[in-house]
């Protein structure tokens, strides 16, 4: 059975996360706030503690010792990115503080200790995971813990006895940049969150996404008669460090009429040009790139006949069908007891 865990650690800390935004504005509430800093920080801790006079300190939690390290007491000499840090307000009310750095390229990777450490997440991957999906990544956290201000307790994603990840108190959080999370290790290892997921592991690679995205179609235009797999287009989507693979696409129709259905172009039953636009989205990143359909005239199916050619003793109500949608079917008669020929046309306009 799982048991809730009360971190003795922190027993006397009663703390609320809190977001630092993209302007680097630091919303701190009555008492204890854990965070990570979004920028590359260059203010010391006593320069920190002098943005507001109701700061009253600030701590970092070692992994190594087992304890706080604390701005007041000189243990805590300096601030960075990629590490989780409380900051403790004596205002009744919730203050902000605006926080000078420069723009955080990478946070690298991040040690991490046997048992609990508190670690900072400066940035996430632009599609977060949760706490249950990273543990079913990596079965070497045995914990995550999230401070809930609302419930006055901890929000528990723990392990049970068959080492599957279990959310005890019914929500499975997912990593925010600007928060602190205590998470508990198995083992020794490190985390990395600067590419496209978060990886955990003793020596964790990343490859970041790049800046760079362009997307390309296997051809700038094709023909078509009445519908076209849209399928049989191979789109590519090239990065900045010269890699590429296959895009899965979504195919939007900007022009020309007719209809798509997932893959499948249908085109209108007159001549002419359609504007698809190709899209693809990764990293957060979406690019498009457009294909031009040119419709052509239909050759029309052979005609059906109902009944079927033969002999007939009496006379007979005949049926000419053609399966080309729009086709048009003529005939021409000769002498009684003649055979009519008949020819089935698609005429695609007036």
């Amino acid at each position: 059975m799982i048991k809730k865990v009360t971190l003795s650690l922190i027993l006397l800390l009663f703390f609320t996360s809190s977001a630092l935004a993209l302007d680097h504005t630091l919303t701190l509430k009555t008492g204890f706030n854990f965070v990570s800093f979004k920028t590359a920080i260059s203010l010391t801790p006593s320069q920190f503690k002098a943005l507001n006079a109701s700061i009253e300190d600030i701590y970092l939690f070692s992994a190594a010792a087992g304890s706080f390290l604390s701005a007041n007491e000189g243990t805590l000499s300096s601030l960075a990115a990629g590490k989780g840090y409380i900051v403790k307000s004596s205002s009744p009310l919730t203050i902000s503080v605006t926080v000078s750095g420069g723009e955080l390229s990478a946070a690298g990777n991040i040690s991490l200790k046997a048992g609990f450490n508190l670690v900072g997440f400066s940035k996430v991957p632009a599609e977060s995971i949760s706490f249950t999906q990273l543990m079913n990544n990596y079965t070497d956290v045995n914990g995550i813990y999230k401070w809930s201000p609302a419930a006055g307790s901890f929000i528990q994603v723990l392990r049970n006895e068959s080492g599957q990840p279990v959310p005890l108190d019914g929500a499975d959080p997912k990593f925010s940049a600007g928060e602190s999370y205590f998470m508990n290790m198995k083992a020794a290892s490190a985390i990395n969150y600067d590419g496209s997921t978060i990886i955990v592991g003793d020596n964790p690679v990343v490859t970041p996404v790049p800046s760079n995205l362009t997307l390309s179609v296997s051809s700038d235009s094709v023909q078509i008669n009445s519908a076209y797999d849209l399928s049989s287009i191979k789109a590519v989507a090239s990065y900045s460090d010269n890699s590429t693979k296959e895009a899965a696409i979504t195919w939007v129709l900007t022009s020309g009429g007719g209809s798509l259905t997932q893959t499948v172009y249908t085109a209108p039953s007159a001549a002419g040009s359609s504007l698809l636009t190709a899209s693809f989205t990764d990293g957060g990143k979406t690019v498009t790139a457009g294909l031009s359909l040119t419709i052509v005239n239909v050759q029309a199916a052979a005609p059906v006949f109902a009944p079927a050619a033969g002999t007939y003793d009496s006379a007979q109500n005949v049926t000419i069908t053609c399966s080309t949608a729009g086709a048009s079917i003529y005939y021409t008669t000769t002498e009684a007891n003649r055979r009519r020929p008949v020819l089935c046309t698609a005429r695609r306009s007036p």
